[in-house]
C-alpha cells in the first residue's frame, strides 16, 4: 500500500504490528523510554531518545515517506498532565503517526 493510499488508521494499525511483531523484542528492554520512528512501507525503523531525533533520522533516510512513532516500552507516546485550579486533569495520547516533521536547521 502507498503512503497516498493509506489512511490515517492504516498507518497506525501498520506501525502497531510492526512494532508489536518485529521491534518490540529488539529494543526493549534496552531502549526502554527512547522513541521510534517506523517506516510502516518496510519496516525500517530509527531509535533515538527524542521524539524528533527519531523523527529526523528517518526522514534524513527516506524524506517523502511517513513515519508511526512510538516510546518504546509504554502503552502511549506521550502523557500530559495539567492543574486547572486545583483540578489535576491526565491525557495519554495513544503511539502517534506523522506525515510532516518539523523543519530543522542544520
Amino acid at each position: 500500500m502507498s503512503v497516498a493510499e493509506q489512511t490515517d488508521q492504516d498507518l497506525v494499525r501498520l506501525g502497531q504490528q510492526f512494532y508489536t511483531s518485529r521491534v518490540k523484542a529488539a529494543l526493549e528492554p534496552m531502549h526502554t523510554g527512547s522513541f521510534v520512528a517506523i517506516n510502516v512501507e518496510n519496516g525500517d525503523y530509527f531509535v533515538h531518545e527524542q521524539a524528533l531525533g527519531a523523527l529526523r533520522d528517518a526522514r534524513a533516510r527516506y524524506p517523502e515517506r511517513v513515519f508511526y512513532l512510538a516510546r518504546v516500552g509504554a502503552e502511549t507516546t506521550y502523557r500530559v498532565t495539567a492543574d486547572y485550579d486545583g483540578v489535576l486533569a491526565r491525557a495519554s495520547s495513544s503511539n502517534l503517526h506523522t506525515s510532516h516533521v518539523l523543519k530543522t536547521e542544520s
